[in-house]
């Protein structure tokens, strides 16, 4: 994977071979801004989301079992470069059929799975 802001964890959830999503800004051989592991869906065209890394909002697949996550990022106006200012942290929000379901703050480079205790599921 290229970039440098992929956890550790990443390469141990995506197998060699398996199905992936990757956005990246720039040109090839850009820094990858994220990626997303997919799961074959049997009967629809198009398949889900299991395990995302990075930025979401680069990564249009749907999420499995009717979840789905935002993001607001607050910068840090003090580590910029032009226009362009690193995370100073980021607000994640998980809902399942629209409904709120768990939020949290995270700093860069941290990494959280939410268990969802209704269906035994994570995300």
């Amino acid at each position: 994977m290229r970039g440098s802001f992929f956890p550790a964890i990443a390469c141990t959830i995506v197998d060699a071979g398996e199905s992936v999503e990757a956005a990246s800004l720039g040109g090839p051989g850009a820094a990858w801004t994220g990626i997303g592991a997919l799961v074959p869906t049997p009967g629809i065209e198009n398949w889900y989301a299991t395990d995302l890394f990075g930025e979401p909002s680069m990564l249009p697949t749907p999420l499995i079992n009717d979840y789905g996550i935002t993001t607001s990022t607050v910068p840090d106006c003090t580590a910029c470069s032009g226009a362009v200012c690193e995370g100073k942290s980021t607000l994640v929000m998980i809902s399942r059929m629209e409904a709120p379901v768990f939020n949290k703050t995270l700093a860069p480079g941290q990494e959280f799975i939410y268990p969802d205790k209704s269906d035994n599921s994570s995300m």
